[in-house]
């Protein structure tokens, strides 16, 4: 492994001033983007709230933040965007809630001639 030898204070000074220019222009740099891409979704938010109940958004399974009025792609991963369900618009054969399932028979795991 090499060792960076600076001789003298003026040399760490330029060292630790080069760390600080390079740091400062990647936080500058990830501040711009992420400010970008949280406006985008904040006004796709907004606009779905606005909406009308009878509307149907589509939305992607791994980024429920991107929402979008007509079927497409999702810009982030390229997945096929799904029709998001409206609040009470549930079919009736589905059950609501969790449901208490009743056992058949139980086999012992220790013990498989035992059968309940």
């Amino acid at each position: 492994m090499r060792r960076v030898i600076v001789s003298g204070f003026g040399g760490w000074v330029r060292v630790f001033g080069t760390m600080l220019v390079v740091l400062a222009i990647g936080a500058a740099g990830g501040w711009w983007y992420f400010a970008k891409h949280q406006t985008e979704s904040s006004v796709a938010q907004a606009d779905a709230t606005a909406s009308a109940a009878d509307d149907v958004w589509y939305t992607c399974g791994m980024h429920p933040q991107v929402l979008q009025r007509e079927p497409g792609i999702c810009p982030i991963c390229n997945m096929k965007l799904t029709p998001m369900k409206q609040d009470g618009a549930e079919e009736e054969g589905e059950p609501s809630g969790p449901q208490e399932r009743k056992i058949l028979y139980w086999r012992a795991p220790m013990d498989p001639s035992y059968v309940s």
